[in-house]
């Protein structure tokens, strides 16, 4: 967040929590364009900026573990040996900034990963919804969030078709596509997939504090927050 003029949206998220996307579709909806080149009327960024607390918030958050599976994938470490403090720290991290960021920012709306993935279409429908109820001008209209569901499916399909052909080694301008955004497994549960069983109960007992703040605890996981919504969660709140 090195921008000094404020953003008409800031995109906060967690590390590997679809932020990309949310990011894309901020700036579809504001700009008419995902154009990395275009201006910076919609901020993306992992950390949160008391300065800009007025301004509308789109988030993202994503259960921790997943994130912390998908960054021993990014960066080739050993699922088996890889130190539990280690693994989850780029997640923990963020998940904090983010939380700070719901405490603290006037206006926002909060999109789990779970839900991208399930529908990106009423998550274009969401994200729309709450910018034009902040009186954000906006570039597209309601007939063409069809068009826009779809992009935001290809924000994470669009990755896994780099995985098999091209891999950018820097941001790609059109589409802030990285190589460290490319993935094989994005869908929800990657962790289970990605660590042996064995090492289940230590990095659970690890993410606990911040997958509870998140909304992440309990004995419901991952897999019913991608059908539940919860206060704070992933509608809109409006403060």
């Amino acid at each position: 967040c090195g921008m000094t003029t404020a953003p008409v949206v800031v995109q906060l998220g967690m590390s590997r929590s679809g932020s990309t996307a949310a990011w894309q579709a901020c700036r579809a909806l504001v700009r008419g364009t995902i154009d990395a080149r275009d201006g910076g009327a919609v901020s993306k960024a992992h950390r949160y900026v008391d300065r800009w607390r007025e301004v509308p918030h789109v988030v993202t958050v994503r259960d921790p573990l997943d994130c912390a599976a998908s960054w021993v994938v990014a960066d080739a470490k050993d699922p088996a040996a890889v130190d539990a403090e280690d693994a989850l720290h780029p997640a923990m991290a963020s998940a904090w900034q983010v939380l700070e960021g719901q405490r603290r920012a006037r206006d926002l709306v909060l999109i789990r990963y779970e839900r991208w993935w399930d529908d990106p279409r009423g998550m274009a429908e969401r994200v729309y919804g709450f910018l034009a109820a902040c009186g954000v001008p906006l570039a597209l209209g309601p007939g063409e969030l069809d068009a826009l569901g779809v992009e935001i499916g290809r924000g994470m399909n669009r990755a896994r078709a780099a995985a098999q052909g091209d891999t950018f080694s820097t941001y790609d301008g059109a589409t802030f596509i990285h190589g460290r955004h490319v993935s094989d497994d994005p869908a929800p549960g990657k962790w289970r997939r990605v660590f042996p069983r064995e090492r289940w109960d230590e990095l659970e007992a690890a993410a606990r504090p911040v997958r509870e703040a998140l909304g992440y605890g309990g004995e419901e996981g991952t897999e019913a927050q991608r059908h539940r919504g919860t206060k704070g969660g992933e509608g809109t709140e409006v403060k």
